[in-house]
């Protein structure tokens, strides 16, 4: 197993790499991904990698929150992507639904929605960030 610790875009991101002939389990700040390899180049036995197979998200994707006294939750992003708005400023009230940004993945835009109504306290990325699975998006209060 190679373990990496990668520095993309002010963010800091731990990976963990161990490949079993034509595939690679890979872990991104301890999220699993298991990569099939589609062929490998012969510079030092490193891999190449050239297609996923993790799943995809089959409609909006299901924001994750994180809340520890009711008061505070904190939205992070469902999959990897690139961050192409941002919808809301800090201090807006939004209802529940309402889209708070807009991830672009494998080509698709995902809407990232309100999972209530409240307000939100404060915007950690800026259009053009890339995000991964689990990176903090928005804290929002109720």
């Amino acid at each position: 197993m190679k373990k990496y610790v990668l520095k993309i875009t002010d963010k800091v991101y731990n990976v963990d790499v161990d490949v079993n002939e034509d595939v690679a389990d890979v872990s991104v700040n301890g999220n699993k991904y298991n990569v099939l390899i589609e062929s490998v180049v012969d510079d030092n036995n490193t891999p190449i990698i050239k297609k996923a197979t993790a799943e995809q998200p089959k409609s909006e994707p299901v924001v994750e929150t994180k809340s520890s006294s009711g008061a505070k939750e904190m939205i992070t992003s469902p999959l990897p992507g690139n961050v192409l708005k941002i919808e809301v400023e800090p201090n807006a009230q939004v209802k529940r639904g309402d889209i708070l940004i807009i991830i672009e993945a494998m080509k698709m835009e995902n809407n990232i929605l309100a999972p209530h109504d409240g307000i939100v306290e404060k915007v950690f990325v800026k259009a053009g960030d890339v995000v991964m699975l689990g990176d903090e998006l928005i804290s929002m209060g109720k």
